[in-house]
């Protein structure tokens, strides 16, 4: 009864089902935040503000937590309130431009880089806050863009570019 794309990423997971829009689901999260070491959440700039558990909120009482928000383009910017998918910061980020046939369009790598760079710069992001924690007593709010992080895994194409001005172009494999 369940699909293996489900059972993939779910594997070995426990869940816990809150409304953060009442009363009882904010205190329950907020039960479970004061005895965290890192809450990840990856909604669009601002919701967790509004509901009053983002992490000003969330930090004012647990120093130190490490707060993580992983966005389609990150907290400020002009595309920061926008939705974000797989597919989105592929084509925005432009690994789509360089993936496919010689001569064809643009194709969606085989594979979610852009969930999977972002998970990954997360990661590191709170190996890198849990060593200052463990020195200062703090913790951190981390922002991670998928778009900024998919970007961060082309090094060689763009790198081409700003070497020779030649745009890279699809090679097949």
């Amino acid at each position: 009864g369940e699909s293996a794309a489900y059972l993939g990423i779910n594997r070995n997971k426990q869940s816990v089902v809150l409304d953060l829009r009442t009363g009882p689901g904010k205190d329950a999260f907020r039960r479970l935040a004061a005895q965290a070491d890192v809450v990840v959440e990856n909604f669009r700039p601002g919701t967790m503000d509004r509901l009053g558990l983002g992490a000003d909120a969330l930090r004012k009482d647990h120093l130190e937590l490490i707060y993580v928000s992983i966005s389609g383009f990150g907290q400020t910017g002009p595309y920061a309130h926008r939705p974000a998918l797989d597919v989105i910061v592929q084509g925005m980020g432009g690994i789509m431009s360089i993936t496919g046939e010689p001569g064809g369009g643009p194709v969606r790598v085989g594979t979610s880089v852009g969930d999977i760079a972002a998970s990954l710069y997360c990661t590191i992001g709170i190996l890198a806050a849990l060593q200052e924690r463990a020195v200062s007593g703090e913790g951190q709010m981390l922002d991670v863009s998928m778009l900024e992080s998919q970007i961060a895994i082309q090094e060689n194409p763009f790198a081409r570019y700003f070497a020779t001005g030649e745009l890279p172009e699809r090679m097949g494999s």
